[in-house]
């Protein structure tokens, strides 16, 4: 059970690992990157002060207080299932997890083919201009922009580089290898799983607000404000 966490009943707490093991799918759409770089900002804070309130005790890792990470909705249709709410959170996570492959894979106990086929993950998926900039990303810690990349593209690749810039200093070569395991076991999210009829009743209102703020908003303003459409 998640310490400090009552979960309502029909959701399951499971853990950053678990999530990216389950290879669950992101659909295209969601695939959208919208985050702004204080959203980055904001992820490192609060994941580098849950850990080192625990880091600073001196506690194993199976006595880390959990971070709570909110709410994924995982819509289950027979041997398919896809992540149809927390998408954003995932990405960024999955973002931080690159950016700690390339900075410390030489140090010494930093799990690394771990990290590696958890972001395997995004490979799974279907080509597109957003997988490939996630590959190259994985593979060179760099991706060059097209000029038909989109501005979620572009968007993405900016906040990668955030976590470089937003970095908290307290996270280092001292205790990297066990910030990276807390990282992904003890990162939790509530899920909620959906049936297609759920779904169906939850995709009209998504689908009907994401028009409504596309009618509003040019993606210019999505990506200033962070919305996720």
């Amino acid at each position: 059970m998640l310490k400090g966490i009552l979960l309502s009943e029909g959701y399951k707490e499971k853990s950053l690992k678990d999530i990216l093991e389950s290879k669950y799918r992101i659909d295209d759409d969601l695939q959208k990157f919208t985050w702004t770089r204080n959203q980055i900002k904001d992820l490192l804070q609060k994941l580098s002060a849950s850990f080192m309130q625990n880091y600073r005790n001196g506690y194993v890792l199976s006595e880390y207080f959990t971070c709570p990470m909110g709410t994924i909705t995982i819509a289950i249709d027979g041997n398919s299932s896809a992540i149809v709410d927390g998408c954003k959170r995932i990405t960024a996570l999955s973002l931080l997890l690159i950016y700690l492959l390339h900075k410390y894979e030489n140090t010494p106990g930093f799990p690394k083919k771990e990290l590696e086929n958890l972001i395997d993950f995004w490979f799974c998926h279907d080509q597109n201009e957003f997988i490939e900039c996630m590959f190259s990303l994985y593979c060179t810690g760099t991706y060059i922009l097209k000029d038909t990349d989109d501005l979620y593209i572009q968007n993405t690749v900016n906040r990668y580089s955030d976590f470089s810039d937003c970095w908290d200093d307290s996270i280092s070569n001292e205790n990297i290898v066990l910030y990276t395991h807390w990282l992904i076991e003890r990162v939790y999210f509530c899920v909620r799983c959906i049936t297609p009829k759920d779904y169906a009743w939850d995709l009209i209102g998504t689908k009907k607000e994401r028009a409504d703020l596309r009618k509003k908003f040019s993606d210019e303003q999505i990506l200033d404000k962070g919305i996720c459409v």
